[in-house]
């Protein structure tokens, strides 16, 4: 049951030309005699305002306030029964109206499951909330109804959120011809026709309030005033087939053709009699105006909800016909009703007989009802004088449940075809005239039912939603009668790299592409991903209308393609792609207005087998982790992949576990070990996929975390083999190609061994691991195992010496074609502290077009005074911030942005970190070498690791704490400093400014070498990162104070701007998100140190700043995270969507947490 509930109060007044504002229990008085009245106070309390509603006005606004004009102005239309009841602010201001109004809510609560606030608009919210807050504590599952006219959705759901409506009060009659009462059908409720099934936990949409669609509400006009009375039937079938909760006013039925007031009517409503004369005025029966099409409108109304019927299709047949299909999507059966309105009076409006002929897709099982308004001779409407009465002239002739051939309104024309299994019935219109509403039951053609039955069995294995309306195949396909599950748990992560990502570069190293939609765009990625991010967005608004639905419904071109990318694969892709093709068979041969729903279907249901299936292959820290984890986890299938080119050079032949194939170019065997891109779609594939620094960066978190110990192992490997003049590739070109023009690569590489050995088990047998050398020595032509075994029997051209470990001099016939990995750590650590200078091999524009021809002159090497790794020139950039100059016009060409030369901070910690860790492997017995052989002035020195380890740990915050102390007898340059408090980005720079620049760089050191760093140093430092450089997504990579700072990256623009010219500020600013991970893990680290309290306000902080990647994760289509964004967060269009060491970094912090 429902009441009326209004915040108001009630009585009756006498009728006046001009409704009064105020009422007063006085007699009638002049004006000077109510001016005297103002000077009584115990007389002026007794005048009370009139309640209302002010049109167009503020509806959050209490319009009786002091300091509103409504009532001097006169804007009120004022409801002359009520007046407004003062609450003030709360139970304080008035406590007697407050205990009285929440004592009625109680009352009402418990004797009525729901209420209706009546004009809620006109009730302060905080009032509404409090009395809501009552009733609902006597009964929980209240229904509450609110008629609102704020004029604005948006504040209706101000209104709906704050109170917890259920439904607002929504009317036909405030639609003016028939178009705008079908659109009214079509907003207040039901999902479109062949709309997708949605997941048990999707994202929240805004959505309107839900409604309760009335045909005329209690203190409207009523209809027939406004339009004709035949219009009062199928207005009513039309608010029937809403798919929302429906309702009427009494009178409505029984044709009352006036207004009925809900203040002065005092006359009593008809007794019901089965039997009642239409004439008669006391009684109401069957044959009573349109009741007997009311009651069966209502009937299909309550079949439709409870059989779910959820899905609402609108079609404007012509002016005054409407069709509303209610369809369920589980038996995919319909009902259609076509309703032939008649806002205007036949009598004095010409209504076109020609109505178009409908089809109707599928095949009609029965007319459910076809009802007309008819007149008959009973007398014309006259007002009874003690009872409501209506107008008995009218009358429903109605059918039930009767064939299509039995219909006096239609007749079947013909049916016809629209593909192979849609078929549509042509109805046409012989009888249906205004006022009248006929309902169709349609089903799927039989043999198209059955196709969807049958996809919707072997969907089934996936949700028991599929099960309503399922059929088992008798002629069951092979693939489908094992469970895809069983299927994919054979799929290694690099098939299912395959399967779910490969961007179009890369996919088009495998002669293929990314699927393009005519006259839309490309899909991020030709597997599953690149369908699965357009459809999360089309499912969740169910936008039938999308270009990839229109594609779907126009043929079977993307279907095919979905499938045929992976039956033309060998192994258990293959089979993936068979059990695809076998459903999709089954998919092809349903109506087409179907295929978008159950290909969505088929593909999430694939989707999320898949990411089930690599899951299972991932570490415990990613089973057991959070959906957060597993997103950035999910980045390890998305960037570790195998193309048709080994992207890593050969492994030895000795090591186990190493994968291999049939090549599909040359066609010989071949090891086909997965490679980690640096970043998509820029760098995916080619020469250019695989980076050094970026591949160590990002190994820890994307391949060690997430359990991939021998894909981890086999890179460090490769990587190992390619080692030349002690350094690893930056460029790693397959190693051909490589370039090893960077400092900072081989030290991430040996961050990466040491991670190795901590985090798997048994992780220090690497150390043994056998390294086939790609470059015997630093001039040898990079070489292939055969090669390199003819150079070993001296076969090939060699100089006459070459170096140990140690750095002694040996013959060349004397060396090996493989050795153990530590050899390989020992002669980049040797190499160093001998002293690296060399020129690049072809160097000039064949290998850099913008470099200047300083800028080939790569050196390194280990300060002996302070132990800092340090290297450089003004004109090359060895480290991860490596923009050169390109632009002519701007004369930045030639010439790096941040070239970092002399002792890069993180290289430092780097360094730090590797060579603590040798000293500890020497003291176990898992690294042979306690130091290393250097040749200075003629002289060979031994030099030990222990003294290195120690010299750093007492020099570096001496070289790079900037204290802001003009007395600071460390400080050089106190002139440049410009933030204290701070540590140096570098030590040593040709130009000195830049040491003192304030960058992101440190905090690398802090998480690879904490011990570096004093404790309350580095939190005043971290605060002041914080502070000035951390951004939504990314860390400003320069000081927003730093004269050259911008903020916006643009590599197209090339104009005369030093500082800005083809992208010169690529490092001067835009905000780069790996660095989040190395500060966020810092601030973790130092935090612990400095106490509880400390701790938990950091984690509450990264865990802030997180929730913004997790976000960011979530809605991008390349499920990924950027390589930079430009200030503030904002898209930078240059950046790669998705970036290696971006989510490898964030899912380290996660890890650390």
């Amino acid at each position: 049951m429902k009441v009326i509930w209004r915040t108001g109060s009630y009585f009756s007044v006498p009728s006046s030309v001009f409704l009064r504002y105020f009422t007063f229990p006085y007699d009638d008085m002049t004006l000077e005699q109510e001016l005297q009245l103002l000077d009584q106070p115990d007389k002026t309390c007794h005048f009370l305002a009139h309640n209302g509603w002010v049109m167009g006005d503020d509806p959050l606004r209490n319009f009786a306030e002091p300091g509103s004009n409504v009532y001097l102005r006169r804007e009120l239309v004022c409801w002359g029964d009520s007046v407004k009841l003062r609450y003030g602010n709360g139970p304080e201001d008035c406590p007697y109206l407050w205990a009285h109004m929440k004592k009625y809510t109680e009352i009402t609560a418990k004797y009525f499951n729901g209420v209706r606030l009546d004009n809620c608009h006109s009730t302060p919210l905080h009032v509404a909330e409090a009395m809501l807050d009552a009733a609902r504590s006597v009964r929980p599952d209240l229904y509450v109804i609110a008629e609102l006219f704020t004029g604005s959705e948006l504040i209706d759901n101000v209104f709906v959120n704050l109170l917890g409506i259920s439904s607002l009060v929504r009317e036909a009659m405030s639609a003016g011809d028939s178009h705008e009462q079908g659109r009214l059908v079509h907003r207040y409720g039901g999902e479109p026709v062949g709309a997708f099934v949605q997941p048990s936990l999707r994202p929240l949409m805004p959505s309107i309030a839900h409604a309760m669609f009335l045909d005329v509400t209690h203190d409207n006009e009523c209809p027939i005033q406004l339009r004709s009375a035949l219009d009062s039937l199928p207005s009513s079938a039309m608010v029937s087939m809403a798919c929302c909760a429906t309702g009427s006013t009494r009178g409505y039925d029984e044709l009352m053709p006036h207004q009925i007031s809900v203040v002065k009517e005092e006359r009593f409503y008809p007794k019901w009699n089965p039997s009642a004369a239409p004439s008669s005025g006391g009684e109401v029966g069957p044959q009573t105006g349109i009741i007997a099409g009311k009651l069966a409108l209502n009937k299909l109304h309550q079949e439709l909800a409870s059989q779910g019927f959820i899905q609402v299709f609108v079609d404007q047949v012509d002016a005054d016909v409407v069709a509303v299909t209610r369809h369920c999507p589980s038996t995919h059966q319909s009902v259609v009703a076509v309703c032939r309105t008649a806002f205007w009076n036949p009598q004095t409006h010409k209504y076109d007989m020609n109505i178009p002929p409908m089809f109707i897709p599928g095949k009609i099982e029965e007319v459910v009802l076809e009802a007309r308004t008819v007149e008959r001779h009973a007398g014309s409407y006259k007002k009874d004088d003690k009872y409501i009465n209506g107008m008995p002239e009218y009358t429903v002739e109605i059918k039930e449940h009767i064939l299509l051939q039995e219909s006096t309104l239609v007749k079947q024309a013909g049916v016809t075809s629209k593909g192979i299994s849609e078929f549509m019935e042509e109805i046409t219109f012989q009888n249906l005239t205004p006022g009248s509403v006929i309902a169709f039951r349609v089903s799927l053609d039989p043999k198209a039912q059955k196709l969807v039955g049958v996809l919707r069995f072997y969907l089934t294995q996936f949700s028991p939603k599929y099960r309503r309306g399922s059929v088992a195949d008798e002629h069951l396909p092979e693939i489908l009668t094992k469970p895809l599950a069983q299927l994919m748990s054979r799929l290694t992560l690099a098939d299912l790299n395959i399967l779910l990502f490969r961007c179009d570069a890369e996919e088009q190293e495998d002669g293929g592409g990314c699927y393009g939609i005519p006259g839309w765009e490309s899909l991020k990625y030709a597997g599953l991903q690149g369908l699965i991010s357009v459809l999360a967005d089309i499912r969740a608004n169910n936008d039938l209308g999308h270009p990839v639905c229109g594609n779907l419904r126009q043929g079977d071109w993307l279907i095919d393609f979905v499938a045929n990318r992976l039956t033309r694969r060998e192994g258990q892709l293959q089979q993936i792609g068979q059990w695809l093709a076998a459903m999709f068979n089954y998919l092809k041969h349903i109506p087409r207005y179907l295929i978008p729903c159950y290909f969505d279907a088929i593909l999430v249901s694939t989707y999320t087998t898949a990411l089930d299936a690599s899951q299972k292959l991932m570490s415990s820290f990613v089973q057991n982790g959070s959906s957060f984890v597993r997103y950035l986890a999910l980045g390890s299938v998305q960037m570790c992949g195998v193309g048709d080119l080994p992207a890593l050079p050969p492994l030895s032949m000795k090591l186990d576990n190493v994968p291999y194939r049939v090549s599909p170019v040359t066609g010989q065997k071949e090891q086909c070990c997965v490679s980690l891109a640096a970043g998509l779609p820029h760098f995916s594939s080619g020469i250019f996929r695989c980076w050094g620094r970026d591949t160590f960066i990002a190994l820890r978190g994307l391949v060690l975390l997430t359990g991939r110990h021998i894909e981890a192992r086999n890179i460090i490997l490769a990587f190992a083999g390619t080692l030349r003049h002690g350094l690893i590739p930056n460029l790693l070109g397959e190693g051909r190609f490589a370039r090893f023009n960077c400092r900072d690569a081989v030290w991430w590489w040996l961050q990466c061994i040491q991670d190795y050995t901590s985090h798997v088990p048994q992780g220090h047998e690497i150390l043994q691991c056998p390294v086939t050398r790609m470059y015997p020595t630093d001039d040898s032509e990079p070489l292939t195992p055969g090669e390199v075994s003819q150079w070993n029997r001296g076969k090939l051209p060699h100089t006459p010496y070459s170096i140990d470990s140690y750095g002694e001099t040996i013959s060349r016939k004397s060396s090996v074609k493989e050795q153990p990995l530590y050899d390989v750590i020992q002669e980049a650590l040797q190499r160093h502290l001998q002293g690296i200078s060399f020129r690049e091999r072809n160097a000039g524009p064949k290998i850099d077009m913008h470099m200047k021809d300083e800028g080939f002159n790569v050196e390194a090497k280990v300060d002996p005074d302070s132990g800092f790794v340090s290297g450089g020139n003004l004109f090359n950039c060895g480290t991860w911030m490596d923009k050169m100059g390109e632009s002519e016009k701007a004369k930045n060409k030639g010439m790096p942005a941040s070239p970092r030369d002399g002792a890069a901070v993180e290289i430092v910690g780097l360094s730090k970190s590797a060579v603590r860790w040798v000293v500890e492997l020497h003291v176990k017995g898992m690294f042979p070498y306690d130091g290393a052989k250097v040749h200075r002035d003629g002289k060979e020195e031994f030099l030990s690791y222990s003294q290195w380890n120690q010299q750093l740990q007492q020099t570096f915050e001496a070289g790079f704490w900037v204290s802001g102390d003009p007395g600071d007898p460390n400080e050089k340059h106190a002139d440049l400093v410009h933030k204290k408090g701070i540590y140096k980005d570098s030590y040593g720079a040709s130009n000195a400014w830049c040491d003192y620049q304030l960058r992101p760089n440190f905090t690398i050191a802090m998480v690879v070498a904490p011990e570096l760093f004093t404790v309350e140093k580095a939190w005043l430092a971290l605060e002041m990162v914080e502070k000035k450089l951390l951004g939504p997504l990314g860390m400003k990579t320069l000081d927003p104070d730093d004269m050259v700072y911008c903020g916006v990256y643009n590599n197209s623009l090339d104009n005369d701007n030093y500082n800005l010219a083809k992208g010169f500020n690529y490092h001067q600013g835009p905000e780069w998100l790996w660095p989040v991970g190395y500060f966020l893990r810092a601030k973790l680290y130092f935090a612990r140190k400095q106490g509880e309290e400390s701790y938990a306000k950091t984690v509450t902080m990264v865990k802030n700043v997180l929730s913004r990647h997790y976000t960011h994760l979530e809605r991008s289509p390349w499920k990924g995270l950027p390589e930079l964004t430009n200030e503030n967060g904002q898209f930078c269009p240059f950046s790669c969507e998705s970036q290696a060491w971006s989510l490898s970094t964030v899912l380290e912090v996660l890890f650390d947490l």
